[in-house]
């Protein structure tokens, strides 16, 4: 027969109501309450106990926590709202108002934050030693000055601001006597300036390796001495 006995115990007016628990046995409310106020007794994530129908929050050992019901039966934190009133059996206010002291910071700890605070370093004061350590790599002495970055290579002077965008490149040659001259093209990155300068100085440097070639054969053809000149090498 497919019927709540919960139902026909309460349509014969059955009291108190009995309900029929999983494992067969007839429990009453009372008893259900009693397991249930031990189970929230019971449980550490709550400091105190409340009931909503009176918006009275109570130590977990309150006689008068019987006086609820199991539906109004609430879990509360260590510092319960404004709204709740302390249990005047109780009187629970002192606990759930009561701060944790704290210790006072030891020295060794105030140290460390101080040298953290001076260890910290801007982001572009970040980027400026990254790109320096860059040029370093490729052989490009670098100079950071706030948002300026100076190179020095073998074919000259460069300098641009790395934090501007898109970046103009300057640069002037070692003999140069017009100071700086902007490069034609822009760049997106810091990345492709120094990887444009690094090209740039490896032509500068086959160039000059060439003029340096031609210079000394031209040297050691002066060094000849050549017979004059006459008609008979034509004959």
């Amino acid at each position: 027969m497919n019927c709540n006995l919960g139902i026909i115990n309460r349509i014969k007016g059955f009291k108190p109501w009995i309900g029929i628990v999983p494992t067969g046995k007839a429990v009453s409310y009372k008893e259900e309450f009693a397991l249930h106020l031990d189970k929230m007794r019971n449980n550490k994530g709550y400091s105190f106990l409340g009931d909503h129908l009176t918006m009275i929050f109570h130590k977990k050992e309150c006689p008068h926590l019987k006086k609820a019901t199991k539906a109004s039966l609430i879990g509360l934190g260590s510092h319960p709202k404004s709204h709740w009133k302390p249990c005047p059996k109780c009187n629970p206010q002192k606990t759930s108002m009561k701060k944790k002291s704290r210790k006072p910071m030891q020295q060794s700890r105030l140290d460390q934050i101080w040298a953290a605070c001076e260890k910290y370093i801007s982001k572009t004061e970040l980027l400026g030693n990254q790109l320096r350590s860059l040029c370093a790599d490729k052989g490009i002495f670098a100079e950071i000055t706030g948002e300026l970055i100076k190179m020095t290579t073998i074919s000259g002077e460069w300098h641009f601001n790395f934090v501007v965008r898109p970046i103009e490149l300057y640069h002037r040659n070692y003999n140069g006597e017009d100071g700086f001259h902007i490069q034609a093209k822009s760049f997106p990155t810091p990345i492709h300036v120094i990887a444009y300068v690094q090209k740039h100085d490896i032509k500068d440097m086959k160039r000059k390796l060439l003029i340096s070639i031609e210079r000394e054969i031209t040297k050691e053809i002066e060094k000849v001495s050549w017979p004059p000149y006459t008609d008979q090498y034509l004959m």
